[in-house]
């Protein structure tokens, strides 16, 4: 009987730890203007956790951007491709689902 008890409460555990982590994930926006949480996507992903969702507002925003956040969706509000981001510098070696468009990188975020 005190088996199953223990067993009952590590169970009831495990399960309010599974609950509070995924009720934790944020919806989190970026605005270069105001009105949004954050001014900047590199912002928003260096304080976003795994399961969070960043969604960009329509603008350009001239930034390097480093993801190493697994489990983040980064999105625009009308994902029609209104949110470019404009590197500072070109570093690239390789690039993949993104376009040049007038000198510019664009990020079609969707």
């Amino acid at each position: 009987m005190r088996k199953i008890l223990i067993f009952l409460i590590v169970l009831i555990f495990i399960f309010i730890i599974s609950i509070s982590a995924t009720s934790s994930a944020k919806e989190i926006t970026v605005d270069d203007g105001s009105g949004a949480d954050f001014r900047s996507i590199q912002e928003a992903v260096n304080n976003s956790v795994p399961g969070d969702t960043i969604t960009v507002m329509p603008g350009i925003y001239t930034e390097n951007v480093l993801v190493n956040i697994t489990g983040l969706t980064i999105k625009s509000e009308s994902n029609n491709g209104d949110a470019q981001v404009k590197p500072v510098t070109t570093p690239i070696t390789e690039v993949t689902g993104i376009y040049q468009n007038s000198g510019e990188i664009v990020i079609p975020i969707s």
